[in-house]
């Protein structure tokens, strides 16, 4: 249920443009397809693939996705990537994140604080 709310999330994500670029269909496939494959990657906990494939979205829309980035935020966190994740939770905070996503963002807050402490 809940990676259903996300995936509706990141269709929402898609449609709240912040430029004038309209994405092509292709495009909004494609973002669709790699976000579903580094899901995938997450839940194997095969996190390096998933910061390539959230990556790989990001040069090809530019354009922020709060599903996408909350996805990166967690990466990050789980990569001890913690000064990567801090900057990457405050550009989510900017893109008016869903209920889903607001609920895990202290989680997100807490565990970089922690990691930041620790290092």
């Amino acid at each position: 249920m809940k990676k259903k709310l996300l995936i509706i999330a990141l269709f929402i994500g898609l449609g709240n443009l912040y430029s004038q670029e309209t994405p092509t269909d292709d495009i909004k496939t494609k973002v669709k397809t790699y976000y579903l494959a580094a899901e995938s990657y997450y839940e194997k906990e095969e996190y390096s693939k998933v910061l390539d494939k959230i990556i790989e979205i990001e040069t090809f829309y530019n354009l922020p996705i709060a599903t996408l980035k909350n996805l990166k935020v967690k990466t990050l966190i789980k990569l001890k990537q913690y000064k990567k994740a801090k900057v990457e939770l405050e550009i989510l905070y900017t893109l008016n994140p869903d209920g889903n996503i607001l609920s895990e963002l202290s989680d997100h807050l807490i565990a970089i604080d922690e990691g930041l402490a620790g290092n």
